[in-house]
Parts: C-alpha cells; structure tokens; sequence
C-alpha cells in the first residue's frame, strides 16, 4: 500500500484556495458592479456566480499540475 503524508497537507490547501477563490470573485464582483438596487444585487449574485466558478477551475487546473509534479518528485 502506497502511503503518502503529502496528501493530506494538499487537501487543506486545495480548501484554502478554493475558498480564497471565491472570496477574491466575491471583493471583484462588488467593485465591478457596486450594487445600489435590487437589480444590481442580482447582477451581482450571478457575476461573483461566474467568477466564481472561473477562478475555481483555474485553481483546480494548478492544483493538478502542482499535484502531479509533486507525485513524480516523491
């Protein structure tokens, strides 16, 4: 049985970029839109949505990379 101490560090920051990621969509949504009404609120929700989910697949798409170069090196 392959036994990996790695892997549990990686899981803690994969969860700390994710999280960082979405807050990072959250602050540049507001200052993109600056909602004063109801209709600027939803344009907002669905822009921090968006880019939301933009930043967390680039992240993941690093992760991985990071991940697998780490996998050959151990």
């Amino acid at each position: 049985m392959n036994n990996s101490d790695k892997s549990g560090c990686l899981g803690v920051i994969v969860i700390i970029i994710f999280v960082g990621a979405w807050v990072l969509a959250g602050i540049k949504a507001w200052d993109w839109i600056e909602p004063k009404s109801f209709w600027g609120a939803i344009k907002f929700l669905i822009l921090w949505g968006l880019a939301g989910y933009v930043n967390q697949m680039i992240a993941a798409l690093i992760i991985g990379v990071v991940a697998s170069i780490l996998e050959k090196e151990y």
